[in-house]
């Protein structure tokens, strides 16, 4: 993705070490980011949500970041390096310790610039799980699955493979939920949002990169 197809973004690529998750990468060794104490105390004070930056790759390239940040410190991160805005790498990791977030930055983002990480206006989106009852469904190579989330919070998946869970909020008033699923579709976590395509609340876009299931995808309201 080259500079010029981000015109939607208008993220600063400057670097920050005040701001949440600002740092210079490079050196070929994955980099480092400077201040590291101060950006672990901005992220422990901020309150949970979607967060988004963009990576300015030394090659010229450019990438979109986000970032899924739960009351509970632990953080998905997507990062989408082409034009399907879909993710094309995925990670994990809590904001216990500056080490355990920006340790993984490293390893995942290559050499470049990160500009500073802004909260997305999403997550302030008035939700609640009243909004997510109803059924979505998402296409797969494999076929059509169903997600089925009833008013008690307990949701059902069905269509290439069949497994049960529930959903439930991240934090008080933040567009962001936790899925837990058990069954033949395999046990995992997942954070989850609703969005808004052709009406409200439309799209419920999830995001899992744990060691059970790594994906990056939409399911709409049908």
């Amino acid at each position: 993705m080259k500079l010029n197809q981000l015109k939607r973004l208008s993220l600063p690529l400057a670097c920050s070490a005040t701001l949440l998750l600002a740092g210079c990468y490079g050196n070929g060794d994955g980099g480092t980011a400077a201040n590291a104490d101060d950006d672990y105390q901005f992220i422990a004070e901020t309150s949970p949500g979607i967060y988004r930056s963009v990576l300015q790759k030394n090659d010229g390239d450019v990438a979109l970041v986000r970032a899924y940040l739960s009351a509970d410190g632990n953080v998905f991160v997507a990062l989408e390096e082409d034009d399907t805005e879909q993710a094309t790498a995925l990670y994990k990791t809590q904001t216990q310790s500056a080490d355990a977030l920006l340790q993984q930055l490293k390893k995942v983002l290559p050499d470049g610039t990160l500009s500073p990480l802004t909260r997305s206006e999403e997550s302030d989106l008035a939700t609640s799980l009243d909004d997510l009852q109803g059924k979505f469904s998402s296409s797969t190579a494999a076929g059509m699955d169903t997600l089925t989330i009833n008013s008690d919070g307990s949701v059902s998946l069905s269509g290439t493979c069949e497994a049960n869970g529930n959903i439930s909020s991240t934090a008080e008033n933040v567009n962001l939920y936790k899925l837990v699923i058990s069954g033949d579709c395999g046990n995992y976590t997942a954070f989850a949002h609703l969005s808004s395509l052709e009406s409200e609340f439309d799209v419920l876009h999830m995001i899992s990169s744990g060691d059970n299931a790594r994906f990056d995808k939409d399911f709409f309201r049908i």
